[in-house]
């Protein structure tokens, strides 16, 4: 999990089953409205090997953009936003 703002985080998650690859969601909870979940699935293209799956996200507010990467992933995915507030909206980048 990793924080983004007051109402929003970004969350990795990984079905327990031989073949899955980690995908990213990120969760609006803001306090008046339904809580949403979005899934970008695998972002930076991991393969399956037999290493433990790790994710690492990495988020820089400056930049508005996160970073992720698995310790079984090809390259390091990239989700940027162009807006401010609570619950940005994220494209891949």
């Amino acid at each position: 999990m990793q924080w983004l703002s007051n109402y929003q985080f970004a969350g990795v998650f990984l079905e327990e089953k031989n073949d899955a690859t980690p995908s990213l969601n990120i969760i609006n909870a803001p306090k008046s409205n339904q809580i949403t979940c979005i899934n970008y699935y695998d972002i930076c293209y991991s393969q399956i090997e037999p290493r433990n799956p790790n994710a690492y996200l990495i988020h820089v507010p400056a930049w508005n953009i996160l970073l992720m990467g698995t310790s079984n992933s090809m390259e390091i995915g990239i989700l940027g936003t162009e807006e401010s507030g609570d619950t940005q909206t994220w494209k891949q980048w």
